[in-house]
């Protein structure tokens, strides 16, 4: 079985719209048991797990939703050849880079947020740092919400994702470094050129073409 449909209400179940929109339940973790109440309700079955791939308002009923669940055992079963790319394939600090981020991290106040903006107190230190790493709100009424960041100008800090708009607000968030991916970056920035997962000097896919005019 490669996926299953569950469907909630929303509010009742646990499950708000707050959350989901904010991506809380995307890649959920979730668990289907069977269990006979009226024999032995200590006796539990594992039926299925899987993921959360994604999810829809159900056009059946009002106030619910339906989550698409991915299977684990489909996701093992399928191919993951890696293909062949110019950037690294690694997320910095993953067990594959192995960059040390302990020190590449920082923490700030939130003054403000909109859809795709956050409002820092102060510009971070070395503002091109930051691009491409992630945000993370660490109190708050979106706190454990990451987004990661696509720049940063000043005190905003551009992210990608749905947020709510919050004016005069004090949350504490903290900031990983990120990386564009590059072997130059690796290299100087890092110092971290063994661990590159990509293959920087294989042709493009238009070397044929490049061939007739160089």
């Amino acid at each position: 079985m490669d996926g299953v449909e569950l469907e909630f209400p929303i509010g009742r179940s646990g499950v708000r719209e707050f959350d989901l929109d904010l991506g809380r339940w995307d890649d959920a973790l979730v668990e289907v048991w069977a269990v006979e109440w009226d024999v032995d309700p200590k006796t539990l079955v594992m039926l299925f797990r899987g993921r959360v791939g994604g999810f829809r308002r159900s056009a059946a009923l009002a106030a619910s939703v339906v989550f698409e669940v991915r299977s684990e055992v489909g996701q093992t079963l399928r191919s993951r050849v890696p293909a062949c790319s110019p950037l690294c394939r690694a997320e910095l600090g993953d067990d594959r880079c192995g960059v040390d981020l302990s020190d590449r991290q920082s923490e700030a106040e939130a003054r403000a947020t909109t859809d795709g903006v956050v409002r820092l107190g102060a510009p971070p230190p070395d503002p091109e740092r930051w691009a491409l790493g992630w945000l993370r709100f660490l109190d708050g009424p979106l706190a454990g919400v990451d987004r990661r960041i696509l720049t940063v100008a000043g005190a905003a800090v551009h992210v990608e994702g749905w947020l709510p708009s919050r004016d005069e607000v004090s949350w504490r968030v903290g900031l990983t470094e990120g990386c564009d991916k590059r072997l130059e970056t690796c290299r100087s920035r890092f110092a971290n050129a063994l661990s590159f997962r990509g293959e920087p000097f294989v042709p493009g896919t238009d070397a044929l073409l490049r061939f007739g005019h160089e």
